[in-house]
């Protein structure tokens, strides 16, 4: 084997290898399992939303603010 092919084997295993580990890097990023993986170990806490009033027709809800005196002078 002549000295320049030689030098080429390990250069072309190196990009070889850079090569596999870009396409890695770029199937890791976009799968979908970052997502499952990710929602699995830090899981959302579920809202604890107020539920609302339950509706009567023709009837009206109030509510005073605090500090309103009892007795209008």
């Amino acid at each position: 084997m002549p000295t320049s092919q030689k030098g080429l084997a390990p250069i072309l295993l190196i990009l070889l290898a850079a090569l596999g580990i870009i396409l890695f890097i770029l199937i890791a990023s976009s799968a979908t399992f970052r997502d499952r993986l990710f929602s699995q170990l830090f899981p959302k806490p579920t809202p604890h939303a107020q539920e609302p009033a339950p509706q009567v027709p023709d009837e009206i809800l109030l509510k005073f603010k605090s500090g309103v005196a009892d007795k209008i002078k």
